[in-house]
């Protein structure tokens, strides 16, 4: 699975981690908005269970106050994903709706990363 991945692709270094593999998060009032936008812009994460999803945002957001935000960074979990499954559409879309609703103190900073990723290319 992807958070796994990430967890062994050393991008979730200090990131607390539960004994099953799976991110420990509390829950946020900014879930259902998280999980409607994601899914809004991308439908095929419509088959994403919500637990399944809510884990990848919230992984995605550890990744973030782990390491920090960067271009390089949102590459390395974009890479990740797509080679667990996922398209650069859909994590796409969870980086960006983790971004504004699960962790929205880095909302800025991903943007301004996606923006390098783009001028790079």
């Amino acid at each position: 699975m992807f958070v796994r991945r990430l967890i062994a692709g050393g991008l979730m270094a200090g990131v607390a981690v539960l004994g099953s593999g799976t991110v420990a998060y509390a829950a946020g009032p900014q879930e259902a908005e998280y999980l409607e936008n994601s899914r809004r812009y991308t439908p095929s994460l419509e088959f994403v269970p919500d637990d399944g999803l809510l884990e990848i945002g919230y992984a995605v957001c550890a990744v973030y106050d782990g390491r920090g935000v960067s271009a390089e960074t949102l590459r390395g979990i974009i890479d990740l994903a797509t080679q667990d499954g996922m398209t650069e559409t859909e994590i796409r879309s969870v980086i960006a709706s983790s971004a504004t609703w699960l962790c929205s103190q880095h909302g800025d900073p991903v943007m301004r990363a996606f923006d390098d990723m783009v001028n790079k290319n």
